[in-house]
C-alpha cells in the first residue's frame, strides 16, 4: 500500500485512482527481484523467462491516444489526451483514463510525456465554470413584459409557496451530481477489475 500511496501522490492523481495505483504496484513488484526466490523476480520464478521491462512507463503521466482513421474525420485531432494507469493483463496494451471521454480505456499506440503531469485542480475549476444558463424564449419574453402588473402580484407570493431554483442553479446542481457520480462509478470498476486479477506471490 505505501507505493501505491506514493504512485498517487507523486503526480497528485485523485484517490479515486486508489484501485489501478494497487494494481499497478503489484504489476510492477512481480517484475523485480527478490531475496525469496534467489535474486530472480517472481514473473521468472513462476514461468522460468525473464519478463521485458521496455514497456515500464511512469504512473500517473500524462499520454497521447491515437484515434484510428475510421473513428474520426480529416480535419478533427488524430489523438486524445489521457492519463496513464497501468497495463492490461489481456493484450499488449495500456490502461489509460480518457480525459475528454473520462473512461477507462486499453490501447497499444499512446505517446507518453513522463515529465508532464495534469492539473487535477484546474480541471474541477473548468467543469463547474462551464454553466450557460437556459435561454427563454422571444415569446415567453414578451408575454413577461407586456403584464407589468402580473409580475408585481407574482413577486408578492406566500413565503411558503415553492420557489424555483433559476435555470443556473439547476445545471451546476447538474453538473455536481455528475461529478460526484463518476468516482462512485469508477471506483467499483476498477475495484473489481484490480482484485479480480492473479497476483503473483514469491516462492
Amino acid at each position: 500500500m505505501e507505493m501505491a500511496r506514493s504512485m498517487l501522490q507523486e503526480k497528485h492523481l485523485p484517490k479515486a485512482f486508489w484501485a489501478e495505483a494497487v494494481y499497478t504496484a503489484v504489476y510492477l513488484l512481480n517484475r523485480c527481484p527478490t531475496k525469496a526466490v534467489q535474486n530472480m523476480t517472481p514473473i521468472e520464478a513462476w514461468s522460468g523467462k525473464k519478463p521485458s521491462a521496455k514497456h515500464l512507463r511512469v504512473f500517473g503521466s500524462i499520454c497521447y491516444v491515437h484515434i484510428p482513421t475510421e473513428k474520426r474525420h480529416k480535419l478533427e485531432e488524430k489523438t486524445e489526451k489521457g492519463i496513464f494507469l497501468g497495463y492490461s493483463t489481456q493484450s499488449k496494451g495500456y490502461r489509460i483514463y480518457n480525459l475528454k471521454t473520462k473512461k477507462l480505456i486499453i490501447s497499444r499506440d499512446v505517446e507518453f510525456d513522463e515529465d508532464a503531469m495534469w492539473n487535477w485542480d484546474e480541471e474541477k475549476v473548468e467543469r463547474q465554470s462551464v454553466m450557460i444558463p437556459k435561454e427563454t424564449p422571444p415569446q415567453q419574453q414578451q408575454e413577461e413584459g407586456t403584464d407589468q402588473a402580473e409580475m408585481e402580484r407574482r413577486s408578492q407570493q406566500a413565503p411558503g409557496s415553492p420557489r424555483r431554483p433559476p435555470p443556473s442553479e439547476e445545471i451546476e446542481e447538474e453538473t455536481r451530481q455528475e461529478g460526484q457520480s463518476f468516482s462512485v462509478i469508477y471506483m467499483k470498476h476498477a475495484t473489481s477489475s484490480c482484485w479480480n486479477q492473479r497476483i503473483l506471490k514469491p516462492l
